[in-house]
């Protein structure tokens, strides 16, 4: 492997991992590492899917209850989840 792609493995996974933190401490949902992946393929695919008004159903489990869990979240909140690494 070159190091060129080492750095593109290493940057998708920082990018699945800062989507994952931000769900975790936005909507206390522990989501798994291929949800977020899923949200990362996703907003790469379509530019035009993050300028949109359209949502994004995310299932996890709720940290507090311990239950699974569905929310909805808006395009822009993948963008501020990247902005915020």
């Amino acid at each position: 492997m070159s190091e060129q792609e080492h750095n593109l493995m290493e940057l998708e996974e920082a990018i699945s991992r800062e989507i994952l933190l931000y769900i975790k401490h936005t909507y206390r949902l522990l989501i798994d590492d291929p949800t977020a992946n899923s949200m990362k393929d996703t907003a790469r695919r379509s530019t035009a899917f993050l300028q949109t008004a359209g949502e994004l159903d995310i299932r996890g489990r709720n940290l507090v209850s311990g239950l699974p869990e569905t929310v909805r979240i808006r395009p822009q909140e993948i963008k501020q989840a990247l902005r915020l690494s």
